[in-house]
């Protein structure tokens, strides 16, 4: 049996309080297991994103229980949260979030240097992984000189760089033409199975649902269904 590395038990969000109140999620329930790629599948507004955040501790549930590798989530102090968040949880966002003045080397660095990385092994450790995604020759470039793909790429080199233990990743195709969206596809599949990576996505692309190992469809904040991916990638 793989390690459980999430479980929401019985979660539900809501924002704002009495009759501004908006529920974002409802009672969810789901187990996510080492080595997983999770595609959260639904309309805008089902509540994908609100259960990333929950995931990565950006917020609290109102109700239930949240346990990220081991920890139980509400249990900890915001520090210990901006911690877990930096070298355990990888993140990758829909409008990327590079820092414009740092080059695609620097930005892919900076987690490993926020995380007391030596300056010389987190560069050595961003190059590498800028040469798995294909931009090595990009490395010195500022994100204004790159494509959207070139960026996301970057994007997820760099939220790999601590090598965590899971990455989420909000809509990271969702600005992308489809070119470049089957790129940042294919090298989250690749670079999770290379390093072991569980990978959870919040996504309105039936091609990214198609490259996940599982499928977790949503509606009205709830999960309405699950099933393994139809067409998973070879």
């Amino acid at each position: 049996m793989r390690r459980l590395v999430a479980l929401l038990d019985r979660v539900s969000k809501s924002y704002g309080s009495g009759e501004n109140a908006t529920c974002a999620l409802r009672s969810v329930s789901l187990e996510i297991e080492e080595g997983e790629f999770v595609a959260l599948v639904g309309p805008s507004g089902c509540g994908k994103s609100s259960l990333l955040h929950l995931l990565a501790g950006i917020d609290r549930p109102s109700e239930g229980k949240v346990v990220v590798l081991g920890e139980s989530l509400a249990a900890l102090e915001e520090r210990k949260l901006t911690e877990m968040r930096l070298r355990k949880i990888g993140i990758v966002f829909q409008f990327f979030n590079l820092l414009p003045t740092l080059t695609a080397e620097e930005n892919v660095e900076l987690p490993g240097l926020l995380g007391g990385m030596s300056p010389k092994e987190a560069r050595q450790r961003a190059r590498a992984l800028l040469e798995e995604v294909g931009l090595a020759h990009r490395s010195r470039h500022p994100p204004e000189q790159m494509s959207g793909g070139e960026m996301q790429r970057v994007a997820v080199a760099r939220a790999l760089l601590l090598e965590p233990g899971l990455v989420l990743a909000d809509e990271p195709t969702g600005n992308l033409d489809s070119e470049a969206s089957q790129v940042v596809i294919d090298l989250f599949r690749d670079l999770g199975r290379r390093h072991g990576a569980t990978l959870v996505l919040a996504t309105h692309s039936q091609e990214v649902a198609a490259a996940s190992s599982r499928v977790v469809r949503m509606r009205d904040g709830r999960i309405v269904g699950e099933e393994p991916a139809t067409a998973p990638g070879p």
